[in-house]
Parts: structure tokens; C-alpha cells; sequence
């Protein structure tokens, strides 16, 4: 949702409730006001709470003031070369910025993981249910994430390697969702076996 408010409406409640119990995931622009809290319903804690980093993946300015107990996740929100209507004028593109835009790039990425996470066969099927929740997706982000200024930069080009097999993917997903740790040591070695075509067993 690329919109914010100061306070709670019920009508909007009413639906993010219902689209939790189908196990949507939900994502919401912090704010556009730099200095504020961040809004409603970013705000709900299962809620993904959006904000927006520059090309160089550094906090936005207009950003609301990170959370303490919370993760601050951004993604490219400055200068995005967005689809625009040619009978607005400036078409058939125009750069825009904002947290509602970081939202949209937000909701892309995480459409991507779990579209590439149905397309390994390999994967259990629990696995892929994992993927689909609040809990699953904050944790695949938290892992993309590099730290700046209290706010994490979700960097999915850290997960979605071309060099990576399917079997290595499958296995990735499956770790991360028990082990953070030990899917960063995974893919370490990965790494450092991919130039010899050594075999890496996946324990």
C-alpha cells in the first residue's frame, strides 16, 4: 500500500486483518515526512514498514525516524524511472520518488523470492509455506539486508546469484528459514568452491 496516515481507519483494519488470515503478505510506505513517526499501517507490527534509500542504497532524507524495536527495511525509492500515462504529459516514463515507491519496488522483490521459490522442486512444500508468511519474508530480508544508518538496504541480488543452481536455491531457502548463521556459512562455501566445481554438501 503506497499510501500513510496519522491515525488508524477501521474500514482499512478490517481488511488487513482479512488479508492476514489468507496469508497475504502486506506492505505499507512509512511516511513521506521527514522528522515524523513512522504511520499507519506501516506501523503494525505485521506489517512490512517500507522505506527509501537512495542509488546508493543510503537512508532517503524524507524518511520517517527509524524504529528501535523494529526493522527499518529500505529498498530504491529516489529517482525511479516509473511508467506514467502520455495523457498526463512527460510520458510514457517520469522518475518519481518516495516511500510509496520504495513500496512498490518492495512488493516486486518479494514477488520475485517466492515465484522463484514455486519454481524449485526440489523445495518442501513447508518450506515454501514458511516463505509466504510475515515471519518467513522478514527473515529471507533481514538476510539481504546491509546495514545503514539504523536502516537496512534489502540487496536481492545477494540471494538470486545467476550462478547458483536450483538445488543450491532450494537449499538456501530450506537453511534460512532454520538458520540465519548457517545459510551465510553455506553460501561462503559456495563461493569458495564455485571456481573449482567442487560439490558442497548441504547440511
Amino acid at each position: 500500500m503506497p499510501i500513510s496516515f496519522d491515525i488508524a481507519h477501521p474500514e482499512l483494519e478490517r481488511a488487513i486483518t482479512l488479508a492476514l488470515s489468507e496469508n497475504i503478505l502486506i506492505f505499507a510506505a512509512s511516511s513521506g515526512r521527514q522528522g515524523r513517526s513512522v504511520a499507519y499501517p506501516a506501523r503494525r507490527q505485521d506489517v512490512f514498514c517500507v522505506s527509501s534509500a537512495d542509488p546508493l542504497g543510503n537512508p532517503s532524507s524524507f524518511n520517517p525516524v527509524p524504529r528501535l524495536e523494529d526493522e527499518n527495511f529500505t529498498f530504491p525509492g529516489e529517482d525511479v524511472e516509473s511508467a506514467w500515462p502520455l495523457d498526463l504529459g512527460q510520458g510514457p516514463t517520469k522518475s518519481l520518488s518516495g516511500t510509496s515507491i520504495a513500496t512498490s519496488v518492495a512488493v516486486g522483490i518479494a514477488a520475485m523470492i517466492l515465484e522463484v521459490s514455486r519454481q524449485l522442486p526440489l523445495l518442501d512444500p513447508n518450506v515454501r509455506r514458511r516463505l509466504n508468511s510475515p515471519q518467513g519474508m522478514r527473515v529471507v530480508f533481514r538476510f539481504l539486508s546491509s546495514g545503514r544508518d539504523d536502516f537496512g538496504y534489502v540487496t536481492p541480488w545477494k540471494l538470486l546469484d545467476t550462478n547458483q543452481s536450483p538445488t543450491d536455491l532450494a537449499h538456501i531457502f530450506a537453511h534460512l528459514m532454520e538458520s540465519e548463521s548457517q545459510t551465510r556459512s553455506f553460501i561462503r562455501r559456495l563461493e569458495s568452491h564455485r571456481e573449482s566445481d567442487e560439490s558442497v554438501e548441504f547440511v
